[in-house]
């Protein structure tokens, strides 16, 4: 079987980014070299183009009345040699008058031995050569004489052009360097402020897993989603931790609630078995009300089986869920009218496409609590309304209320606020949790409002779909 390796977020994520970013710098410093090469090569030619028109214009000034100014021409081809273009005069009749490459050959070759190996030791070999160029030499719109021009063709450069240029690349070369240790360092910040979470993170999941919920993920971060993510996992281990404690008193309830029963069956079953008891009938229908207990128990749970949200099955009809309320009010009237207690509720002749019979059960189960834990001539009010497309009905009773820290577990399971008044009432602690699977399958909710001592305020909150 093979093995699966597996990778750290930073070899998956920031690795990766880091790569991509050399790549783009990388390919961003060639592109801008490339691109200021041949921008400054386009200068330097229409450049050379210049200097070679105003040597040619110079050149026709030095012609006056039939005669050349030759001192002044020898300066200007000399000057035109520094440039690295090689320059000579021929009168109308093709007679040489000046020829810079027979009078200075060392300095001409100097230079343009130079000018060959810098632009070979730049492009490398090339066929490029000093190919000579014959210009006219105009004054007056007569033609005085031609000018022969050899530069390094087509482009070439000489030495402060070079020096400016390897600045300038070494400049590009350098910022790219420079971002690529900027975005290494970024990306291992970034990598921290990620990974340093998580790994805190990972640390109180194995804590979860040991069953160890206490310890909260202390660190902040201004990353929106990792501090979700934190306070989700806090949440999270808050949660297990009371749905932890939850398991264990409902463990312990439950076995309370059966070995009860059972101890007292088995005592009473003894007893006559070993003759200490006759079988009288009292003692028998006394064996018979704890197995009718224990028989109770069981349907409850088989009951809360069949409620679970994911297994109800809905049959939906047209109703007026009015007439639900009124029917569960004459329900319980008889029970209300022996505590005194006063039911005030005004019809309005709402529908609502649901179950029937499973809202009725709802209502029934909240209503039952209501009076059941309302003090003797007490009122209960019911309202029903219908707000933004959704029919919400209120129980709100003046009873015994429920504690502020017992508030969010009332819809668990078995949840009892307390268990010595709850078993006297006669409550397993799962008509609530009915309620609410029922409202959620009809795709609602249930709110509770309780003050202890005060009252309690239920409100069912179900969509007004159309059938």
């Amino acid at each position: 079987m093979k093995v699966r390796k597996y990778k750290s977020l930073n070899f998956k994520v920031i690795v990766p980014s880091i790569v991509i970013i050399i790549i783009v710098t990388l390919l961003t410093v060639v592109i801008s070299k490339f691109y200021f090469d041949k921008k400054f090569g386009d200068y330097i030619m229409i450049k050379n183009q210049n200097t070679v028109q105003n040597i040619l214009m110079e050149l026709s000034e030095q012609y006056s009345d039939n005669e050349w100014n030759y001192k002044n021409i020898e300066k200007i081809t000399y000057n035109s040699l520094d440039k690295g273009i090689i320059v000579a005069l021929y009168d109308k009749e093709d007679k040489e008058i000046m020829n810079i490459e027979k009078n200075s050959k060392d300095k001409c070759n100097r230079i343009m031995n130079f000018i060959k190996s810098s632009m070979e030791g730049k492009y490398g070999s090339t066929t490029s050569q000093f190919e000579p160029v014959y210009y006219p030499l105009i004054k007056s719109g007569e033609k005085i004489g031609e000018v022969r021009v050899k530069f390094y063709g087509p482009i070439f450069y000489m030495q402060n052009e070079l020096v400016f240029l390897d600045i300038v690349n070494k400049i590009i070369l350098g910022i790219g360097v420079l971002l690529i240790l900027a975005s290494t360092i970024m990306g291992f910040i970034i990598s921290r402020s990620i990974t340093r979470p998580i790994n805190k993170l990972m640390t109180k999941a194995k804590y979860i897993s040991k069953g160890e919920y206490d310890k909260k993920i202390e660190i902040n971060t201004d990353i929106l989603e990792i501090n979700d993510l934190i306070n989700s996992i806090n949440n999270l281990s808050q949660s297990i931790k009371e749905q932890e404690n939850i398991r264990k008193r409902l463990t312990g309830d439950i076995s309370h609630e059966l070995k009860t029963p059972l101890t007292n069956i088995q005592s009473h079953l003894e007893a006559m078995i070993d003759g200490i008891w006759e079988p009288t009938e009292e003692r028998l229908l006394s064996v018979k009300e704890e197995a009718e207990r224990l028989s109770s128990l069981v349907s409850d749970m088989q009951k809360l089986n069949k409620y679970d949200e994911a297994s109800i099955k809905l049959k939906k009809d047209n109703v007026n869920i009015s007439d639900i309320i009124c029917f569960v009010i004459f329900q319980f009237s008889n029970l209300a009218k022996s505590k005194n207690i006063k039911i005030e509720y005004e019809k309005k002749n709402i529908n609502l496409y649901c179950d029937k019979d499973k809202i009725t059960q709802a209502l029934v189960n909240i209503l039952s609590n209501a009076i059941r834990y309302s003090n003797e001539g007490s009122t209960i009010f019911i309202e029903e309304r219908l707000k933004d497309n959704k029919v919400i009905i209120s129980i709100e009773d003046q009873g015994i209320g429920i504690s502020e820290e017992d508030l969010k577990y009332v819809f668990e399971r078995f949840y009892r606020a307390d268990k010595s008044r709850t078993r006297a009432t006669g409550g397993t602690g799962i008509g609530l949790t009915i309620v609410k699977s029922i409202v959620s399958s009809h795709g609602g909710e249930v709110k509770l409002e309780s003050k202890l001592g005060e009252g309690s305020k239920f409100t069912i909150i179900l969509p007004k779909e159309d059938m």
